[in-house]
C-alpha cells in the first residue's frame, strides 16, 4: 500500500521510467512485510521493473513466476530488466560455490528475456557484488549475450573502490 502511494505521488512530477521499482525479498528487508511475488511484480511493472532480492534464496518455483512476469513486462513495453545477484553467502558455502549456484538462474533469465528483446542486467549492489573484480567475474561466468552490468558508481565507493577506476575496469 505504501509503495503504491509513493509511486502514484511521484508520477505527478517524474516520468515512470525514472522510478526505481523492484520486486523485493519476502519478508521485506525494511518493513518485514509478506507480500506475494505476483503482487510485488504488479506494482513494480510501473517503473523500472526489476528484482531486488537474493537469487541464492529464490525458490525454483519462483523462477517460473519470474518468467511469467517477464511475459507481462514485455506486454507493457519493458526493455530493461535489472536484478540483484545475492546479498549474502549462505552458511558453510564459499563465494565461488554461491556464484556457481546462481549463474544457471542468470543464464536462464537472460535466455528467456532475449526472445522479447529485453536486456537483463545486474547492478553492483548487495555487499557481495559491489566491487569491480567480482562484477567482471560474474559477466565472465554468465557468458551470455543478453546479460550486462548496470553500474552504480556510488556502490563502488561502498566497496572502498575509486569509482572512476572501477568504472574503467568494468567498461
Amino acid at each position: 500500500n505504501e509503495r503504491l502511494k509513493i509511486q502514484y505521488g511521484t508520477s505527478f512530477v517524474y516520468p515512470l521510467v525514472s522510478m526505481g521499482s523492484h520486486v523485493s525479498a519476502v519478508p521485506n528487508h525494511q518493513l518485514n512485510r509478506i507480500t506475494p511475488i505476483d503482487t510485488r511484480a504488479d506494482v513494480a511493472y510501473f517503473g523500472t521493473f526489476g528484482y531486488e532480492l537474493d537469487l541464492n534464496n529464490l525458490p525454483e518455483s519462483d523462477l517460473e513466476r519470474v518468467k511469467k512476469q517477464i511475459d507481462i513486462a514485455n506486454l507493457l513495453g519493458v526493455k530493461l530488466f535489472r536484478y540483484d545477484i545475492m546479498f549474502s553467502i549462505p552458511k558453510f558455502v564459499t563465494y565461488k560455490q554461491a556464484l556457481k549456484r546462481v549463474v544457471p538462474y542468470m543464464r536462464e533469465i537472460a535466455d528467456y528475456a532475449k526472445q522479447y528483446g529485453i536486456i537483463t542486467m545486474s547492478e553492483n549492489h548487495g555487499v557481495i557484488f559491489q566491487d569491480a573484480d567480482r562484477m567482471i567475474e560474474v559477466v565472465s561466468e554468465v557468458d551470455h549475450e543478453n546479460y550486462q552490468l548496470l553500474v552504480d558508481i556510488g556502490n563502488f565507493m561502498c566497496a572502498d573502490e575509486d569509482p572512476a577506476k572501477a568504472v574503467g575496469n568494468v567498461a
